[in-house]
């Protein structure tokens, strides 16, 4: 399909299902989009809408239910992928179309998690209204493992392909816009960026060897790694997408609909709570590893450069 690759954020962090499934039908619905004026955000909030009435058929204890609920939710990811194509296709990308985009991803499983949790609070099960504290912990895990993930996919956009994709705004950045937006007059942009720069703190309190690592490329080399640097990067790197890429959307709800599937759901939450917090801890562990190799590697890198300067001008 012609066009379609220039959608991609980059080979690398797009999934094998994305590439075969969602990015084909996205990269259609797009097309539709723009030529009827759609914008990205336009394209967004018609897939919030559709995922969270998706949640609704999780409350009910019927697989012929939550299978159209599934199923909802599939057609929500599908324009959660022809947003962003369509703000790649136009150029018109945005930072507030991205928060909007993050957050409906938050809104989509807040529904779901929420529905379940009723589902089990007002049923005949043991759980009973307990669930709700299981069903808090389990999104808690959930904002750190997909927040984390989806940092670290965009550092390696930012550094690999070296072509402004990645999306990684620093929280005093995101300050700046926050407290110039007013609560009378910007009410609801004001409260999503609120929440941004709660994210941001989040994701940089959890990666304080990546912060120097960018620190140190940003003062000494400059904002676009160089080829040795950027393949580096990518050589230490991408063996740690994979798991990425499960803790962000896909893996996870293909996970959810399984122990639904199997009609225990509620194991879903226990499953966040232990063996993804564990992957979680795990790679955050190999990834701090690997940024501090990549500051030795670039200090070493720079100060070469620096001696072969000294040397050329004895």
């Amino acid at each position: 399909m012609r066009g379609i690759e220039q959608t991609y954020k980059s080979r690398d962090v797009e999934e094998v299902i994305d590439i075969w499934f969602y990015r084909p039908i996205g990269y259609r619905i797009a097309l539709v989009a723009k030529r009827f004026g759609l914008t990205p955000n336009g394209v967004t909030v018609i897939g919030i809408l559709i995922g969270v009435t998706a949640g609704h058929f999780f409350f009910y204890d019927r697989f012929s239910l939550n299978a159209i609920g599934m199923g909802m939710w599939f057609l929500s990811n599908m324009f959660d992928s022809a947003d962003g194509q369509l703000a790649r296709m136009t150029g018109r990308s945005t930072q507030f179309g991205r928060i909007l985009d993050g957050m409906g991803g938050n809104f989509v499983f807040f529904s779901m998690y929420a529905h379940l949790c009723f589902r089990y609070a007002l049923g005949d099960g043991l759980i009973g209204w307990w669930v709700f504290a299981l069903g808090l912990a389990a999104g808690a895990s959930h904002s750190m493992q997909s927040s984390m993930a989806d940092y670290y996919r965009n550092a390696f956009l930012r550094f690999v392909t070296r072509k402004g994709k990645g999306e990684l705004d620093r929280s005093d950045a995101v300050r700046i816009e926050y407290n110039k937006l007013s609560w009378m007059r910007n009410f609801f942009k004001k409260a999503f960026y609120r929440i941004y720069l709660s994210y941001t703190i989040q994701q940089e309190a959890f990666s304080p060897n990546f912060q120097k690592l960018r620190d140190t490329i940003e003062t000494t080399i400059g904002a676009v790694a160089p080829d040795e640097v950027a393949s580096r990067y990518r050589q230490l790197n991408k063996p740690l997408l994979k798991y990425y890429n499960y803790m962000t959307i896909n893996g996870r709800v293909l996970t959810l609909f399984a122990f639904i599937a199997i009609g225990y759901p509620e194991l879903f939450f226990v499953a966040e709570l232990t063996l993804m917090n564990l992957l979680l801890w795990i790679i955050l562990r190999k990834q701090e590893k690997n940024n501090m190799e990549m500051i030795e590697f670039v200090e070493r890198r720079v100060s070469a450069s620096r001696g072969a300067v000294v040397e050329a001008t004895v």
